[in-house]
Order: C-alpha cells, then structure tokens, then sequence
C-alpha cells in the first residue's frame, strides 16, 4: 500500500510539475536515492531470512534502482532544497502522496470488508441450505392443527412426498406476484403437491367470493391443468376483471355451489389466525421467514 502510494504520488508529481520544477525533481530524486536502503534490505530479507526469491519483489527493487539512476544522470540529487524550505510547495509536493496514500487505504479496506462479507455470504449459504436446520426450523414453525382436507384448489400429484399449502387472497399484490415462482416450482420439482386456500368469506357481498367459487368450479368441472392455467390468467392480468375472464374459462356447475366450500375455507382460515398473504404451509408447518420458495427446490431434492 506504502509502496503504490510511493509510485503513484511520484508519477502524478512528474505530470503536475514536468521536468522544469527543478525543486521538486530534486527532492523526487533524494527520495529514490532514501529508497535504496529498502532494496538492500529486500535482498538481505530474501537471500538470508526466508532464502527464497520473490520475482515480482525484485522487479519493483529494480524499478527503484533505475529511479535512482535516472535521477543521478539527470543531476536531481540536489540538497540545495532543504535550505530553502517553504511550507507551500512542500505541501504540493507531498498533497499527490498523501491523497494516493489516502484512497488506497480505503480502497483496501473496503475490498477487505466485501471480502468478509462474501466469506459471511457464503457460510450463511452453507447454514441456510443444510437440510438437517431447514428441518429444526421446519418443525418449529407453526403447525397446522385445523383438519384442512381437501379444501381450496389442489395441483400436482396426488402422491407427492411434500405438500406445499398456499393461503392467498385473489385480489393480493403480494399473492400475484409469487404465484410465478409457485408454478416453477411445481415445474422444476414433481415431489411436491400444491394446495391453495383462499380467504374468501363465501358471502355474496363479498368480492373475493367470485372468482375463488369459479375457481372451485373449475376444478369439480376441467383436470387440474386447466386450474393451473386459470390461476395463472388470473394472476397474471393486473385488472382482475372477473367478466373477461369467466369468458375465458366457461363452466358447467354452479359456481353458487362451492359457496359453502368457500365458508369452510374461511373457517380453517380464522382456526389457523392468517393474518397475511401469501402465507405458505410445507408439510403441515409454516414455511420460515429466512426461506423463499425457490429454496425448496434445492432442499427438497
């Protein structure tokens, strides 16, 4: 750091004053000449102590060497300059040094501290992806203790190993915008079933209740693909108009029928006190905090 400051504050000092500031010139070259005594001990450090030669060590010894050399044939070797010592250009002189000297220690320490912090990054990685914690953590979360059966919309497999349970509202910012990742990961990962349950009330006066009793119905009615591919039209369009999409996807049933699904929905809602959404249920334990759905991919396999 010493030694860049040194190389740098000299080469800037050269650009600023040129060859005609005979002051400086002379006290660049008493300062080669002071070097000196650092490359003979460099060689006596690594000849006699550690008896190993360092290439890149030598190559800088002999920069210095030449600096030397140059500044002896160029007559800058002058000490006439102390005697006419003035605070202000002394000041000029050393400002390019101090200010390398300066933004190479903080450039140091700050490529330290992001050092440490992808060294901490890393050992959170290797914490946070180790499937015996994601267990504890698991099984410490808050357990599903209401009977949620086959309530709400089911996709996937029926012989999944792990159950995924989504409790979403069809008309959350926060819902639309994770139910992408949902669908990668039913995608990317057939061990896992996904159950979704909504907060709707059932009552009429209610907006939710629409589209979650078409929802239904669309399940009693198509395969679970075109549930899917309903959930993601929904999802995916920001004006959730009902009428375009109820034209989209017809029914055969009363969706008046599922009304009472609905009720019971919002009963196991209440039971399990889901105060937002999306809330996610993994194997009948609430997902932790420190988690996000695209982790199950990697800890499920």
């Amino acid at each position: 750091m010493i030694g860049a400051a040194y190389y740098w504050g000299g080469l800037v000092t050269l650009l600023i004053y040129g060859s005609a500031a005979e002051t400086q010139l002379s006290m660049l070259g008493c300062s080669n000449a002071c070097a000196l005594l650092y490359v003979f001990y460099s060689l006596y450090y690594q000849g006699r102590v550690i008896k190993q030669w360092c290439v890149l060590c030598l190559s800088v010894q002999l920069i210095m060497v030449l600096l030397f050399i140059n500044a002896l044939i160029g007559g800058w070797l002058d000490i006439s300059w102390i005697f006419a010592f003035d605070a202000g250009w002394l000041v000029r002189l050393f400002a390019p040094f101090l200010l390398f000297f300066v933004s190479i220690s903080i450039f140091v320490s700050f490529s330290k501290q992001v050092s440490a912090l992808q060294d901490y990054k890393l050992r959170y990685k290797a914490f946070k992806y180790n499937t015996a914690v994601f267990n504890v953590l698991l099984s410490a979360g808050k357990p599903v203790i209401a009977g949620v059966g086959n309530l709400g919309v089911r996709l996937g497999s029926a012989t999944a190993k792990h159950t995924l349970l989504k409790v979403c509202n069809p008309y959350c910012d926060p819902c639309a915008k994770v139910h992408p990742q949902v669908e990668t990961l039913l995608a990317e990962c057939p061990d896992i079933a996904l159950q979704v349950i909504f907060t709707a009330s059932g009552e009429l006066e209610d907006p939710k209740t629409t589209p979650v009793a078409h929802f239904l119905a669309l399940q009693a009615d198509y395969k679970s693909a075109t549930v899917q591919d309903a959930l993601h039209t929904w999802y995916q369009n920001p004006r959730k108009a009902y009428k375009d999409f109820a034209s989209r996807f017809p029914l055969q049933s009363d969706p008046a029928l599922q009304h009472e699904n609905i009720r019971k929905m919002n009963a196991w809602c209440k039971s399990m006190k889901i105060t937002h959404t999306p809330t996610f249920f993994l194997n009948g334990h609430q997902l932790p905090e420190t988690y996000v759905l695209a982790d199950l991919k990697y800890l499920l396999e």
